[in-house]
């Protein structure tokens, strides 16, 4: 089936976070017992982020539950890399301010333009602050972007030896340790990173997403918690340095939901801003967290306060299977011996009751076949809704 829903109400499927995976056998505990400390004004060595990663993954299965695509939560380098803030051109030459425009422009393009610059026949590629040293890391960055990670490196280690205090050296090189799959090399790298700029969020931030990478990489592994513990810390500390920074949010709530601490992990999807374009997704993923306890854990407070917290998301795309899901968690956890300490009380304008309950149930599920493109998978919706609607006798 599509969606873990479509089978007899039963124990609540685990909607908190994918289940973490293994990495490459060199060893590194990146573990930090720092003391957290409150947000600080960026010192101005990155542009801004240009854009977000992993915002979906705990709610993606919710548009399998519209159109019957199975959808798994993933994260990859690629992705990662491709929203991360870029270094800023160091701008001692004046000439550099000739290669600002290309931190915007398409990669392919950008590559082509750096490759026709003509470089002054005396000039020294390797002088920090240069015209050329700047688009050599111009044609780095360009060329990570484009995954041509080999000839990118080659680049790098002939700048290495005559820019030893260049902090982007090391980000760069951690980038393309990234993108090679080199997860404790990167990690290392942006620690360095985060060492030279402490009042920067994005080297915390890369090192978390480098951390839940390797976490999820292949499976159980020796020092797993050390990158997990790794992964929190790291987003929390981004979290707090930069609230415009929702990848570091989405981040923390996942790691900390894998981790069993659901409330806190909601509490952190709470803090986004009003007027955080990502609201309204941190709300339904808060929704789902609030239900994704085991059945003997779930209590009638935590369906109320998903329920409430779903009432004022009733105008989003996501609304109608998250309705569904609460539902069918109420029912569930009644079918499982829950008490409701007022039936007359609804949840979700539905009587919390198991006829009502499977009421609104058939009628959420057959909603969601009006609105499925795929014949088979509508037909399958209808199948569902009617076993779980209310046993009649004639």
């Amino acid at each position: 089936m599509t969606f873990e829903l479509l089978r007899e109400p039963g124990p609540v499927p685990s909607l908190a976070a994918p289940a973490r995976d293994t990495p490459a056998p060199e060893w590194t505990s990146p573990s930090r017992r720092e003391p957290e400390r409150p947000a600080e004004p960026s010192s101005g060595e990155f542009n801004r982020a240009r854009g977000d990663f992993g915002i979906d993954m705990l709610v993606v299965h919710l548009d399998g539950m519209v159109d019957g695509v199975h959808r798994s939560p993933s994260l990859d380098a690629p992705q990662v890399v491709a929203a991360l803030p870029v270094p800023r051109l160091d701008s001692r030459d004046p000439s550099c301010a000739l290669l600002a425009n290309l931190q915007h422009t398409h990669a392919r393009h950008a590559l082509n333009m750096l490759q026709r610059i003509p470089f002054r026949a005396d000039a020294n590629p390797s002088v920090p602050g240069s015209f050329e040293f700047e688009a050599s890391l111009q044609l780095i960055r360009v060329l990570l972007e484009l995954g041509e990670t080999r000839t990118a490196r080659a680049a790098l280690e002939s700048l290495r030896p005559h820019c030893v205090g260049d902090w982007r050296i090391a980000w760069y090189t951690a980038i393309a340790a990234r993108l090679d799959t080199e997860y404790r090399r990167a990690h290392r790298q942006f620690d360095i990173v985060r060492a030279m700029l402490p009042d920067e969020s994005a080297p915390s931030l890369a090192m978390a997403a480098t951390a839940e990478l390797l976490v999820r990489s292949r499976g159980p592994y020796a020092d797993g918690d050390d990158w997990q513990q790794a992964s929190i810390e790291n987003y929390r500390r981004a979290w707090q340095t930069d609230r415009r920074a929702a990848s570091a949010a989405f981040g923390l709530a996942r790691r900390l939901a894998e981790g069993g601490a659901i409330p806190a992990a909601i509490a952190v999807l709470d803090e986004l801003p009003t007027a955080s374009p990502h609201r309204t997704t941190a709300g339904l993923a808060g929704c789902l967290l609030q239900v994704s306890v085991p059945l003997h854990r779930l209590t009638e407070k935590d369906l109320r306060v998903a329920a409430g917290r779903l009432a004022d998301l009733s105008g989003t795309p996501r609304y109608l299977p998250t309705r569904v899901v609460l539902l069918w968690a109420t029912l569930a956890w009644l079918l499982a011996g829950g008490q409701v300490r007022d039936p007359k009380k609804a949840i979700l304008e539905t009587p919390a009751t198991e006829s009502g309950l499977r009421s609104g149930l058939e009628a959420g599920l057959r909603a969601l076949a009006r609105t499925a493109d795929d014949t088979d998978y509508r037909i399958r919706l209808v199948d569902l809704a009617n076993r779980v609607r209310p046993r009649t006798w004639l």
